[in-house]
């Protein structure tokens, strides 16, 4: 796993990633893991949905792109296992909910000191041909929101920018 990165520097938690490639699915996990009391993580529901706004409470976020577009994916899923796609142009063009008949499995654990999320997107969920071994790079980040405060990982911030939607944030390969 690897960590990920607060923008605003020390956070009474940790953050950490996961993606594995397999033959039809990227397996995903995020584990977040410490003082995690107060956190935002509502419980999961048996109704899972897609929601728009997800990133306003705790959100676990994963960016897509194939290196030879200018477009990407981005999934959001919250603590309680709902979650949302969206597909992009290019950087900050309109938001828009990728249509699909594929979900993502969602799966989530929690003690006093861990949250854990396990996720498997089916690969049939993307467009054919934007999914090929060698050409994909990600983007994981999170939001969380604990107590009154509001807490941004990713794998790396560049430029010292809280963005998530920079090409150069793309700095994982699958």
């Amino acid at each position: 796993m690897i960590p990920l990165l607060n923008f605003e520097g020390n956070a009474p938690f940790e953050v950490y990633f996961k993606c594995e490639n397999s033959t039809s699915s990227l397996n995903v996990e995020y584990l977040l893991k410490g003082n995690i009391e107060s956190i935002d993580l509502s419980k999961e529901n048996t109704t899972r949905k897609r929601v728009i706004g997800l990133w306003k409470k705790t959100c676990f976020e994963l960016f897509i792109k194939n290196k030879n577009t200018d477009d990407y994916f981005e999934f959001n899923f919250a603590p309680n296992t709902d979650w949302n796609l969206f597909h992009f142009l290019d950087i900050r063009s309109e938001l828009k909910e990728f249509k699909t008949t594929t979900c993502p499995l969602v799966k989530v654990k929690q003690s006093n000191v861990e949250f854990q999320m396990q996720i498997i997107i089916p690969k049939q969920i993307f467009p054919d041909k934007f999914i090929s071994n060698g050409e994909m790079m990600y983007s994981p980040t999170s939001i969380i929101h604990k107590s009154s405060h509001i807490y941004h990982f990713a794998s790396i911030h560049p430029d010292n920018k809280l963005d998530f939607h920079r090409y150069q944030s793309f700095d994982q390969s699958l």
